[in-house]
């Protein structure tokens, strides 16, 4: 296996998305959450019910992103 030697700005809580890591090759969007955070993350059908809502600046990111680029 190689390592590809690629820098990824992962993304798995709202306050992240707030600080951009130097030197990025892409950008990793955990919008359900991440095991290292387990408490936060998103499983149930409420939660997703609310997302739009409880977790808003992940979908504006997002959107962002894929009409840049």
């Amino acid at each position: 296996m190689r390592k590809a030697f690629r820098v990824a700005d992962v993304k798995h809580n709202i306050e992240q998305l707030t600080s951009t890591k130097p030197k990025r090759d892409a950008v990793v969007y955990k919008m359900h959450g991440d095991v290292s955070d387990s408490t936060s993350a998103v499983l149930y059908k409420e939660q997703y019910e609310r997302y739009h809502v409880e977790r808003a600046p992940f979908v504006t990111a997002l959107l962002g992103d894929l009409v840049s680029k």
